[in-house]
């Protein structure tokens, strides 16, 4: 039996959601309820970093036609986790709620909107070594 797909669901498929695909590596995917138009620089720069480039990362859409029922659908924010649970009911696919740090605004100095991102960075880590062993 192959392992399942994993697809990490957020609002905009901009920071957390990417950054989780990317750390978790292979077989992981990441989409948004309302994708914005790019990766957002600041998580970019984040998981660089970490020697991972997620600068070419286009921010998918997703629908619940788009996920079978072996897929591990893993919510980074709570609007995506309401509307997923919706999804789940005649999907039937596997879902699970991460809690993470907010994306900081950015209308602070550029160390403390970083070091807000790296927060984010380690807790994604800190779940995907939990969940997966990776």
């Amino acid at each position: 039996m192959s392992h399942p797909r994993i697809l990490f669901l957020c609002d905009r498929n901009a920071v957390r959601s990417p950054m989780a695909a990317a750390l978790a590596g292979h077989g992981a995917a990441s989409a948004g309820l309302m994708p914005d138009d790019a990766v957002d620089p600041f998580a970019v720069g984040c998981l660089l970093e970490n020697g991972i480039d997620i600068s070419a990362h286009t921010p998918h859409h997703v629908t619940p036609d788009t996920i079978t029922p072996d897929t591990v659908v893993i919510s980074l924010t709570l609007g995506a986790f309401g509307e997923a649970r919706i999804w789940k009911q005649d999907r039937g696919f596997e879902l699970e709620f991460w809690d993470l740090p907010e994306v900081p605004a950015h209308d602070q100095p550029r160390d403390m909107i970083m070091d807000g991102y790296r927060a984010i960075r380690e807790a994604l880590k800190a779940h995907i070594r939990n969940r997966f062993g990776k």
